[in-house]
């Protein structure tokens, strides 16, 4: 018995290394991305100012809030750049994941729109591996240790290569939960009718040509839409089969990894293709890194494929006694509290916000320690395709799109294919797709968009008020031809200073004072005539 839990629960230092350098990658990614929009992402004039962060996370923290300074904004991306490659190389891993979960955290806080489900379980991810040891193949701490002794024999080699421990068990649970939560949020009409995969592909800012192509196969959306929810629930249970535990493993990130892919040939939906598969890598069993694994061990091992138990030596990690058996224990006390926030994020699922199940500390506690998470990917499809203009009115009286810069007019509204979504605005746009606005959130980023139009040096001239408008058409199974309907949502007008005041008091004088002389009040032929 001891032996299936250490071999259910436990990864390959090596597998673990690789996922400690992939993981690291990706954050790093993220940082050149930030570092390259960081004016618009987290100063106080991009698309969030530090007010409007806080009232969409009011109890998280971020050590952002310090300050907007550009200094300090890229000093904390410096730093966050500088823990990734600390992560990525093993050099003092535990406190360089650590920083690292603290940085990113903060990054996150400060700008929840850039965001997609699968942050969550980044961070997650990043926060589990801070215990485990990671570092114990292919790092420089391993190296300084003089790494792990290994002999000829394979069954050693094996099971001192095997790491078992409270970060491993967090770790593959927490992946399982993701897929549990979007099964079980899937158990709905709309997904046992068959017809919600074909409303998700008939979302314009996710669909890419497979899923366009996909859409016209009415049989096979049917059928994936009836099989998702039950691969997502069940797969992950054969993780923990008594009987060839690894080889079911080798089976349940093969099917997943092909769901993954699927998903990403059909839609765009950012990085959470790669976080999942980065989530699967430290599972890859050591036959994945050892060719000859077969004809080295034995019958008893092959048949079983598990673990015997062995006397535990200086290098092997099996649940052995720790060295701070408090950092376990409160591994496992966070796991608890996850496990219990999805499933009550399950049964809110339906409710309305006053109507959670739960007291709202216990929801605070998860925004404040970022263990909050939400897994519902498409529960509930998008049931219209939208678009967002940013409509300004400029001084010469012309009106223009602040985004694209594309002259408007009344005569030619725009239609979704004026309406390019660049690398920023997809992101932003995803975000509003799965969590709606605000009367705030609208503000500010029609005030981003305004200001950053104004600011531009090739400007035609300033922009005097401009307007958030909504383009919405419902998503059509049968008949598309419906119109987009547009909706104002907020409104912006640029301050009138007390020159401009005055000059616009004396243009109006002006142009009062001509109407008179040559309005009927004032004839100019009896003027003529009384001159003569």
């Amino acid at each position: 018995m001891k032996s299936h839990l250490r071999t259910v629960f436990g990864c390959d230092a090596r597998s673990l290394a690789i996922f400690r350098m992939a993981i690291a990658s990706l954050i790093l990614f993220d940082v050149c991305d930030w570092f390259l929009h960081w004016e618009q992402y987290f100063s106080s004039s991009g698309l969030l100012d530090s007010a409007c962060a806080k009232s969409l996370s009011p109890h998280s923290w971020s050590l952002n809030y310090l300050s907007d300074s550009p200094w300090f904004t890229w000093t904390l991306l410096s730093l966050l750049a500088a823990s990734c490659l600390a992560v990525f190389f093993g050099w003092k891993t535990k406190v360089a994941m650590f920083t690292c979960w603290v940085l990113l955290v903060s990054f996150h806080t400060r700008n929840p729109l850039l965001l997609i489900s699968g942050d969550s379980l980044l961070r997650m991810m990043l926060l589990w591996a801070v215990f485990i040891p990671t570092d114990e193949a292919w790092s420089l701490d391993g190296t300084r240790r003089r790494g792990l002794k290994r002999s000829s024999d394979a069954n050693t080699r094996l099971n001192t290569n095997w790491v078992c421990t409270a970060g491993t068990v967090c770790l593959l649970l927490q992946v399982c939960m993701m897929y549990w939560c979007a099964g079980f949020a899937k158990l709905n009409d709309i997904w046992f009718s068959g017809s919600a995969l074909d409303y998700v592909l008939r979302t314009d800012v996710y669909t890419r040509p497979f899923g366009i192509w996909l859409r016209e196969h009415d049989s096979l959306t049917k059928t994936l839409s009836f099989a998702t929810p039950w691969v997502e629930i069940v797969t992950p249970f054969l993780l923990f089969s008594p009987w060839r535990t690894l080889s079911f493993r080798v089976f349940v990130i093969a099917v997943l990894l092909s769901l993954h892919t699927g998903i990403e040939l059909a839609l765009n939906v950012g990085k959470f293709g790669v976080i999942s598969l980065i989530a699967w890598l430290p599972f890859l069993p050591p036959r994945f890194w050892t060719a000859n694994l077969t004809a080295s061990t034995s019958k008893k091992h092959i048949s079983n494929d598990f673990f015997l138990d062995r006397p535990t030596g200086s290098g092997t990690l099996c649940f052995r006694k720790p060295n701070k058996p408090s950092a376990h224990y409160f591994a496992f006390g966070l796991l608890f509290y996850v496990a219990v926030w999805n499933l009550v994020t399950l049964v809110d699922l339906n409710r309305a916000a006053e109507n959670r199940c739960m007291p709202s500390t216990f929801y605070k506690i998860g925004e404040m320690t970022k263990l909050s998470q939400k897994f519902f990917m498409f529960a509930e499809p998008p049931r219209h395709n939208t678009r967002f203009v940013f409509r300004g009115t400029l001084t010469d009286e012309t009106d223009i799109e602040l985004r694209t810069s594309k002259l408007l007019s009344i005569q030619a509204p725009l239609a979704p294919r004026d309406l390019p979504m660049g690398w920023v605005w997809k992101k932003v746009h995803r975000y509003i797709l799965s969590n709606g606005t605000t009367e705030t959130l609208n503000s500010n980023l029609l005030r981003h968009y305004t200001e950053r139009w104004n600011n531009r040096e090739d400007k035609r001239s300033a922009v005097v008020s401009s307007r958030l408008i909504l383009l919405s058409k419902p998503i059509r199974l049968i008949d598309s031809t419906d119109a987009y309907q547009a909706t104002t949502l907020t409104r912006w007008n640029a301050p009138v200073s007390n020159t401009a005041n005055r000059e616009m008091m004396t243009e109006q004088f002006e142009k009062t004072l001509d109407s008179l002389r040559t309005g009927p009040l004032f004839p100019q032929d009896e003027i003529h005539s009384n001159t003569k």
